[in-house]
């Protein structure tokens, strides 16, 4: 399936993948994210599906992001500094439409995918253009909820980080219309970014960000302690701004 820049206003950024919220089974994902396969991952993150809620906790970066689709509000705790904001998912979602729309058609086309998903040698798919491409290798959950939620999830996700980054996930959300269309996960995700030759980089530079995935399909007495506890927080950290908490 072919998506292009204008599918993507068409798609509304690719919002909308028909999860029953109430409808959630519960499950769990942990993420190892490696700059070097030879050595430890560079960072780890548990993703925990349970009470409706999304629930990541990134214990490198003391943050934890609940995105609650039924309310439709995502709150991102500071474990470090006991603080929390709170983002409405609609006004997220406008946000990015908003910078889709003020884009010109060669600005779309530099943040789409410009090729058909397709296997390379290693039996991994591709899809993304020259500057950007995700490589991954797909399995299938024997429940499909577990995709069209993790999917979802990835896709609130990379909205939440556009808002730390300042960079547009518009490929990354292709990826994730994708595998959620086949009721997929992947269980192996290369992120590729090449940056062509410059002042700064003469002779250019290509940096590749591994991501291996392993799928919990029941949780343990742990992770419901580990969800307690989450949401617990979420009533006692103090709240604060968009502007103070993402600065």
């Amino acid at each position: 399936m072919r998506f292009t820049a204008a599918m993507l206003g068409t798609l509304h950024l690719l919002a909308s993948v028909g999860v029953c919220y109430g409808q959630i089974t519960d499950f769990r994902i942990d993420i190892d994210i490696y700059k070097d396969e030879q050595k430890p991952p560079i960072s780890s993150v548990q993703t925990i599906f349970a009470d409706r809620k999304y629930i990541e906790v990134d214990e490198d970066r003391k943050r934890v992001t609940v995105v609650d689709p039924g309310k439709g509000f995502i709150t991102i705790l500071d474990s470090q500094n006991k603080s929390r904001v709170e983002v409405n998912m609609a006004d997220l979602e406008r946000q990015l439409n908003a910078a889709l729309q003020n884009m010109s058609d060669e600005q779309r086309r530099a943040l789409s995918s410009d090729r058909e998903p397709m296997i390379e040698g290693d039996n991994l798919f591709v899809i993304g253009n020259e500057r950007l491409r995700y490589k991954f290798r797909p399995i299938t959950p024997a429940n499909p909820m577990i995709a069209t939620s993790y999917g979802d999830f990835a896709n609130w996700s990379v909205r939440i980080n556009a808002l730390f980054n300042k960079t547009p996930p518009f490929i990354r959300m292709e990826l994730n219309q994708l595998l959620i269309d086949q009721r997929q996960l992947p269980s192996e995700l290369r992120r590729v970014t090449v940056v062509p030759p410059n002042e700064k980089e003469p002779q250019g530079k290509t940096e590749e960000i591994v991501a291996r995935l392993i799928l919990k399909e029941t949780l343990s007495a742990s992770d419901r302690t580990r969800v307690a506890s989450v949401l617990k927080s979420m009533n006692e950290y103090k709240w604060t701004s968009e502007k103070e908490f993402f600065r």
